[in-house]
């Protein structure tokens, strides 16, 4: 008896159009060896499958090893920055691949640039409300009262630095003093910051386009400027009204900002020791000092340096 491994006879020239089959006869003897081999084939297949396989996970494992120990001696901050692993698919044929990738965190880069925002923002606001250049120290002005009298110069005078030209708590309490020290500015016209405090530690002065100086008529422009800056709750600035132009005047014996109606908006003796603050129709101000009538406590000119 034969064993025959094919299909039936009915169905030979069916499968034959179909595909090609090998016949083949073996003796009854043999058809145990047979059946041994064609088992021990497959499984030779199976274990060469898988130790390419394994082999192969090897090769990965000792790839991913040695990215793994370059990656690490790079000096990346972990705040910053992320490393992460990303399995790569590719063609069936070939195996998976692990590459490495680095990512910053979705948080992370929102932090950064709202930081970098913030950074922005600041440097915009250092530029608005950068100060000028001091050239003295003063005895009555605050960073504070010097960016508000800054914000308020014409555009012709900012950006220069103040030089403090006279200061009563340097040079005496006498207006010919003061005249003598700013005296070299009368001809060049430059523009001054003139404060007063009175007893009541009320600071306020005026802006005026020229410097003080003895003359038979009035003298500045329109950009001249009455203010308050102290205290802070009644602080403000009061601007030409156009009515008139007695902006400022000096005589052997007083000197005074703004006019109108008998009425003086500031009005300083020549001891510089008494002084006076009333509505005045050049610049629409209220009074300025805590009182009318004060004594005086301080004043310095600074000067705009051109």
């Amino acid at each position: 008896m034969k064993r025959t491994f094919s299909s039936s006879e009915n169905d030979h020239e069916e499968v034959e159009k179909e595909t090609k089959k090998t016949w083949f006869q073996v003796e009854k003897e043999s058809t145990n060896d047979i059946f041994s081999f064609f088992v021990q084939s497959s499984e030779d297949e199976k274990n060469q499958t898988f130790f390419s396989k394994s082999d192969n996970c090897k090769q990965l494992s000792a790839k991913q090893d040695e990215i793994s120990e370059q990656f690490s001696k790079l000096s990346i901050e972990k705040s910053s920055i992320n490393i992460e692993w990303q399995v790569k698919r590719k063609p069936s044929s070939s195996p998976t691949s692990l590459t490495p990738s680095i990512i910053a965190p979705s948080s992370d880069v929102d932090d950064v640039t709202t930081e970098k925002m913030r950074e922005a923002d600041d440097i915009d606001l250092l530029l608005d409300d950068e100060l000028p250049e001091l050239l003295g120290c003063s005895n009555l002005l605050t960073e504070e009262h010097i960016r508000k009298i800054n914000d308020r110069l014409p555009a012709s005078a900012v950006g220069y630095p103040w030089k403090l030209t006279y200061s009563t708590f340097e040079h005496g309490m006498s207006l010919k003093t003061l005249y003598r020290k700013v005296e070299m500015y009368k001809d060049e016209r430059r523009p001054c910051v003139f404060v007063v405090q009175d007893d009541q530690s009320h600071i306020f002065g005026c802006y005026c386009s020229c410097h003080p100086h003895r003359s038979e008529h009035f003298a500045g422009t329109g950009e001249s400027f009455l203010f308050k800056l102290s205290p802070s709750s009644q602080s403000g600035f009061y601007n030409w009204t156009g009515d008139n132009s007695f902006f400022m005047k000096g005589d052997h014996d007083s000197l005074a900002f703004g006019s109108g109606d008998g009425r003086i908006g500031l009005w300083l003796d020549e001891n510089l020791l008494n002084g006076s603050s009333q509505p005045s129709k050049t610049f629409d101000n209220p009074t300025l000092s805590a009182t009318t009538d004060f004594t005086i406590d301080g004043v310095e000119v600074w000067t705009l340096e051109f």
